[in-house]
């Protein structure tokens, strides 16, 4: 609360705003508290801690690997023979610029990233090999 004590009861999230404000950096988010005591009032301040899911060993894949074709999803990766391979993927939620592989991937695969418009299955491939912020990719986002 703003005098630094903590509200004894969860609440949930109801609503989040769909883009950060431009000139403040702040997202808004509206929550919905119980309120039995009557402590909480209209217009109050009060710092909220958010609570989130942890996937131990959760697969990533950068969003715009993600391909579809009549309703499936798939992505790009190196083959064992070094050419290029269509794998069958379902998706879980987004993380960032990210999208959680729900099925299809082990996590051990090459995704391919770039170069997708021009790219078929089976063909050779000269890899360069590339770290997730060399791309821009990232875990948070500015747009919900």
């Amino acid at each position: 609360l703003s005098d630094g004590s903590e509200y004894p009861v969860e609440g949930h999230i109801v609503e989040v705003d769909r883009a950060m404000q431009d000139n403040s950096g702040s997202l808004i988010i509206k929550a919905q508290f119980d309120n039995p005591e009557g402590i909480l009032v209209p217009g109050m301040f009060a710092r909220a801690k958010l609570v989130g899911d942890t996937l131990k060993g959760a697969v990533l894949v950068p969003e715009r690997a993600v391909q579809q074709l009549l309703g499936k999803s798939f992505v790009m990766i190196v083959g064992e023979d070094g050419k290029s391979k269509a794998q069958n993927v379902e998706l879980g939620s987004k993380v960032g610029s990210y999208c959680i592989v729900d099925k299809g991937l082990t996590g051990k695969e090459q995704v391919i990233v770039e170069g997708l418009t021009s790219l078929t299955e089976g063909m050779d491939l000269a890899i360069t090999e590339v770290k997730p912020e060399d791309m821009g990719f990232s875990l948070t986002t500015s747009n919900l």
